[in-house]
């Protein structure tokens, strides 16, 4: 690989939820305040098999309650996989909800609609936790650069990833609380 076909890779914030509105203004936020980091959407099983596991985000902001996907399941299959902070969203006011989070593994929980700049705060403090010498960079490989045609990054052997190796294996049960999920082999 040249070096002109070298790029510089951003740090990756993953927003897991359907609901385009809140989508969009956690992005605008992003924008604003840490333009430094790339933020990726999933909304569908698929797109959360492919950016959770191919990525590797350096930090997941995950809607608990969407349409077709149960959260809290999602959650602990995250939380199997990788040790990337997680903050959950939703509109659940009850102790109950914040308390089921936290013990599944989350970082933080924030109450939709979202104060943004809250929620960049709570980012910066769960990336000040994850990666305490302030470089993002610093779990990362040593070649910090991909090549330009490479869309993403493979998670596998990098320190917070514990390395998934089938893409949609386990996928199918997450709408389906009542299955137990088994470990991605």
């Amino acid at each position: 690989m040249s070096r002109s076909e070298e790029v510089s890779v951003k740090e990756i914030a993953l927003v897991i939820s359907d609901d385009a509105e809140t989508v969009a203004g956690i992005k605008q936020a992003f924008a604003m305040s840490l333009p430094q980091m790339q933020v990726r959407t999933a909304g569908s099983k698929q797109d959360i098999a492919n950016l959770v596991i191919i990525l590797c985000p350096q930090i997941i902001i995950l809607d608990l309650y969407m349409q077709n996907i149960d959260g809290f399941e999602l959650l602990r299959t995250i939380r199997q996989h990788t040790s990337s902070p997680v903050i959950t969203m939703s509109y659940a006011r009850d102790e109950s909800t914040l308390v089921d989070v936290l013990n599944l593994g989350a970082d933080g929980h924030m109450t939709k609609p979202l104060r943004l700049l809250e929620l960049i705060a709570r980012v910066r403090a769960c990336l000040r936790r994850s990666y305490p010498t302030g470089n993002l960079q610093s779990r990362r490989s040593k070649n910090n650069n991909v090549s330009n045609t490479a869309v993403t990054r493979p998670c596998r052997g990098k320190p917070g990833c514990r390395g998934f190796s089938g893409i949609t294996t386990g996928l199918d049960m997450l709408t389906s609380p009542s299955r137990v999920l088994q470990p991605w082999a």
